[in-house]
């Protein structure tokens, strides 16, 4: 009889750890294929011998399992492209006081800032686009 109180607990406690996983992948596909890009990484972590990195996506992937909605996914893909637009904005008026001011060095500078927060945002477009994809929205 012991032997199968043993067995159930073990199972019990199989079941129960996977639970996590198993609601994200089912209810959450966003997050599961986030957690399996995860997963991919910890071994390749594994394989370069790097304990550090692995040590820090055990984290993130706990993390993943414990927090992760596909709506809060999208939800902070959306932030970031907002977030973007803000800072794009910034960069233009920057640009147009260098111009106004007439500094040529400046103006170079800021340009290539603006450059920068053009590919952020296109990025981020990106991102949250395949990310509406993934989730069929």
């Amino acid at each position: 009889m012991k032997r199968h109180s043993l067995s159930l607990s073990a199972l019990v406690l199989a079941l129960g750890f996977g639970v996590p996983a198993f609601a994200a992948s089912t209810g959450n596909p966003l997050c599961a294929a986030k957690e399996a890009e995860v997963e991919r990484q910890m071994d390749m972590a594994r394989e370069q011998g790097n304990r550090e990195r692995l040590r820090g996506l055990e984290t993130s992937l706990e993390r993943i399992r414990t927090h992760c909605t596909d709506e809060g996914l999208l939800a902070d893909a959306e932030e970031e492209v907002r977030d973007s637009l803000e800072d794009l904005e910034e960069q233009r008026q920057e640009l147009e006081e260098a111009i106004q001011e007439g500094d040529t060095d400046e103006i170079e500078d800021r340009r290539e800032d603006l450059k920068e927060a053009t590919d952020e945002l296109e990025e981020h477009t990106r991102e949250l686009e395949a990310l509406r994809n993934q989730a069929g929205r």
